[in-house]
Formats: structure tokens, sequence, C-alpha cells
């Protein structure tokens, strides 16, 4: 009997690992789905019907948090970016409103994350400069 039961506990420890929102996996994409929320580890294009749900195409919302350094460095260049593009962009503070990125069924895994047009965009290994962040959003949202 125990020789059944402890590779059982062994096999739902590790799947639980795999989907826990703690971790982000390890498959190349690095997006967990647990309960119909997108948890974003790297640069992936959300699924139509939550792009649809929350009109998100087109848009440009910029999830961050305080006392993130790199947050400090990329949210004044997209703030730039908008106002040079004459654009409205959504920012999102985890810590002071943590509910709106529950109402989009979203939770990145790192910060900051920008969603342009419905794909999430995520600097995990370096920061992106301004330059960067302009030409992902001209493009997506066809500005010349």
């Amino acid at each position: 009997m125990k020789k059944t039961i402890l590779p059982l506990i062994a096999l739902v420890v590790a799947v639980s690992m795999c989907v826990s929102p703690d971790n982000p996996g390890t498959n190349s994409t690095d997006v967990v789905v647990t309960n119909n929320v997108f948890y974003i580890g790297e640069t992936m294009d959300l699924p139509a019907s939550t792009c649809e749900e929350h009109d998100l195409y087109g848009k440009v919302i910029v999830i961050h948090q305080t006392g993130c350094g790199a947050c400090e460095r990329v949210v004044p260049a997209l703030e730039e970016i908008e106002d040079e593009l004459n654009l409205t962009f959504e920012y999102v503070n985890l810590q002071v409103d943590p509910s709106r990125i529950f109402e989009l069924n979203i939770q990145p895994f790192y910060v900051p994350t920008v969603i342009i047009d419905c794909t999430a965009y995520v600097s995990k290994e370096s920061i992106w400069n301004k330059d960067k962040y302009m030409t992902i959003i001209s493009g997506r949202l066809g500005i010349q």
C-alpha cells in the first residue's frame, strides 16, 4: 500500500507545483492558466475571448508596482510615448488597484508588464528602452 501511495502523492505535488501561481512553469511560453486566469511570464498574445470581453484591442495597459526599480524607469518612458503619440494608456499599480488585474483575468509574474493591442510584453531579461517600446506600440497600433 505504501509503495502505491507515495508515488501518487509525489505526482500530485509535482503537478500542483506546475500550475501554482507562485511557479511560472517551465514551458516555452511560460504561461499558466488556472481557473481561467492567465498567469503571464513572458511576451504572449492574450486569448481572443479575453481581448474581446475586456475590449483590449488597440489599447495599452501598463502593469507596474511601487518600489519596482524597472518600473521606475519604464513608466516615465511610456508616459513620454503616450504624450508624443497623443494616446491614453491605462496604468495599473498592483499595490494600489489589484482589482483591475482580477477584472481582466490576468496575473503577471513580472513587472512591468505592458499589454499592447492584446499582446502582453514582459522584459524580464533586461529593461527595454523607450525606443523599443515606441517601435512596438507604433507597429501594433498602426501609427506612422
